[in-house]
């Protein structure tokens, strides 16, 4: 009787992308997103060229920082293992480069894998100019199989697929055909960007819990913004994203502050 053939350990499959041999997501395939390094406790990626600039705030910063921060903790898991992301931190420094310029992310592991595993990473333009720092914690969990890689075309307006009416379109997947947190946060971050009329290049921390998954199946999702405070120098807010069944399935806040030496733009108080 032929034995079953072992499933890819989570750093074979990782340096199998960062070789080309595919992506690891249809959101990353889309994105057309660059897996440069990979080592246990580390990963480097990049996104060659931004896609248009549809959403505000942190728009493709966590979808990038998801990724490395993920990949740095999978890189170090023992076979039969898989991580799902429980909280993502993005704290803007900086605007994002023009649409068509390249995005850069650099994560490592900080806590090794026990129940939960946290990492941390930067993101910068392709000149170096800090534009983010970014951080998560992933629960540790059973692997139920995987390792198939993706090999959508790359889309260059990849977040038009979301809709004026925020749809979980295919082509925002993660591996395991949920919508990928990374879009998630960043569908949020946008909400709470317009419900403040906060300027792009202002200090934004973003904090974002995951409740549960969304289907990337078409289906509407919805969010609800709570402006807290709303000052001239300070400004901050809560918000849920809910699923096409109404289930909240991310929770959001976000603290912002202006440069108390120059205004940044008219914002709604």
């Amino acid at each position: 009787m032929t034995e079953p053939e072992a499933s890819p350990s989570a750093l074979a499959v990782l340096r199998a992308v960062a070789r080309g041999a595919g992506s690891l997501a249809p959101v990353h395939a889309a994105l057309g997103t660059v897996l440069d390094t990979v080592e246990p406790g580390l990963a480097v990626a990049r996104v060659p060229r931004l896609p248009p600039h549809r959403l505000r705030g942190p728009g493709v910063v966590p979808v990038l920082g998801d990724l490395v921060l993920s990949a740095a903790i999978t890189s170090s898991l023992a076979a039969g293992l898989r991580i799902s992301t429980l909280t993502l931190h993005t704290a803007m420094l900086g605007p994002l480069p023009e649409a068509g310029e390249p995005l850069v992310a650099r994560a490592e592991l900080v806590a090794p894998a026990a129940g939960t595993a946290v990492s941390r990473g930067e993101v910068h333009a392709a000149d170096g100019r800090p534009v983010a720092q970014v951080g998560a914690r992933c629960a540790v969990l059973p692997s139920g199989g995987g390792g198939a890689l993706f090999h959508d075309p790359v889309d260059p307006d990849l977040f038009a697929a979301l809709g004026p009416d925020l749809c979980a379109a295919a082509t925002l997947a993660n591996s395991a055909g949920g919508v990928q947190g990374g879009v998630l946060a960043a569908v949020v971050g946008h909400r709470i960007a317009e419900a403040l009329d906060a300027p792009d290049s202002v200090a934004c921390d973003h904090d974002v819990t995951f409740v549960r998954g969304i289907p990337a199946d078409g289906a509407p999702m919805s969010v609800d913004v709570e402006v807290r405070h709303g000052g001239r120098r300070l400004f901050a807010a809560d918000a849920r994203l809910h699923d096409a069944g109404g289930h909240v399935a991310v929770l959001a806040s976000a603290a912002g502050w202006l440069d108390p030496r120059g205004e940044s733009g008219d914002r709604a108080r």
